[in-house]
């Protein structure tokens, strides 16, 4: 379990720092698409448009590689709680047998 524990922390710490790494490079995009707008050419519109939706494909693809992120965290947290119940059950289940097995043998 404490190697289940330590891999999910692990797994959370690098989906932060992609995340944030991922913000970054979209503000410096951001930024530089800002810069060609104000001293590009009457005839560029075609050509800034066409970055502007690179990047916004390039936006969501990283959007979608953090929803998957989240995705495995959260399956990895479900796993988990999962032997917690299959381990109580398993106590419950022991439990069980003591308490039949001590009441019939009288």
């Amino acid at each position: 379990m404490m190697d289940v524990d330590d891999a999910l922390g692990q797994e959370n710490l690098k989906t932060t720092l992609i995340a944030d790494q991922g913000g970054d490079a979209i503000l410096q995009t951001a930024e530089q698409m800002e810069n060609q707008v104000a001293v590009s050419t009457p005839g560029s519109n075609p050509f800034l448009t066409a970055q502007a939706q690179v990047a916004n494909l390039r936006c969501q693809a990283f959007m979608q590689k953090m929803l998957a992120a989240e995705l495995r965290q959260e399956a990895g947290r479900i796993a988990h709680d999962n032997v917690l119940v299959k381990r109580r059950t398993a106590a419950t289940g022991g439990i069980n047998g003591l308490i039949t097995g001590a009441l019939t043998a009288r």
